[in-house]
This record gives C-alpha cells, structure tokens and sequence, in this order.
C-alpha cells in the first residue's frame, strides 16, 4: 500500500461516515425537526465540511493539516456519542448515535495512528 493510497482510503472513510450519518435519520425514521435527526444531520455536515477543507487527496479547500483533521474527527465522534444523554433524548434513541460516535472516534484514532507509523510510510507493494 502506497502511502498516497492509504491516505486516499482515509478521506473516502471519512466521506463514507458522513453519508452514513445523513442516512440514518431516514433509516431509523427519526423526526428531521427533532433533536435526535438534528444532531446526526449536524455531525454530518461537520464530518463534510472536516473532509473538503483538509489537505489531502480527497479535499477540495486545502487548509488543515492531516492531525487538525483527525483530531475534529474524534471530537465529532465523542459530542455524537454522548449527545443523547448529554441532549436528554437517550430514553428514545440512543444505539445509532452511539455506534456512529464510536465509529468517527475510531476512524480518528486509527488514521492518526496508522498515520505517524512507521509500518506504513515503509510499507510499498
């Protein structure tokens, strides 16, 4: 895996989190005015908006660097994993909020890892 590849993969990660949180109001028919649609449609187009201003591959603005980027994505996955109890909707929804939130912290967390080894800047086909 080239590093030009990995980074590729990461930022359609992040795009694929973001269209998956702009689904899931639909899926779990959750209300686009009520808190609990709000919250993830916000998530999302943060989760955007982080992708299209990064400097990589994938981003349309360069601006912020690869870790800013990460690190927005941890902080994303940490307000959408406990906005439930945080916004008192919890008694209603809370699994999909939770997963999601866990997903971006994870996706933050492995980029920024995988990003600073030295495996994979190493790593060539």
């Amino acid at each position: 895996m080239s590093y030009t590849i990995y980074h590729k993969s990461q930022a359609l990660m992040g795009y694929l989190i973001a269209l998956f949180m702009l689904g899931v109001p639909s899926l779990f028919r959750l209300s686009h005015l009520a808190i609990e649609g709000i919250v993830l449609y916000s998530a999302a187009g943060a989760c955007l908006v982080n992708s299209f201003v990064t400097r990589n591959e994938t981003g349309f603005i360069k601006l912020l660097p690869i870790k800013l980027h990460q690190l927005l994505y941890v902080l994303i996955g940490l307000f959408l994993a406990i906005s439930p109890w945080l916004l008192g909707f919890s008694h209603r929804i809370f699994i999909p909020h939770l997963v999601l939130g866990l997903g971006s912290i994870v996706h933050g967390l492995k980029g920024r890892f995988e990003f600073e080894s030295k495996k994979v800047k190493e790593w060539r086909y």
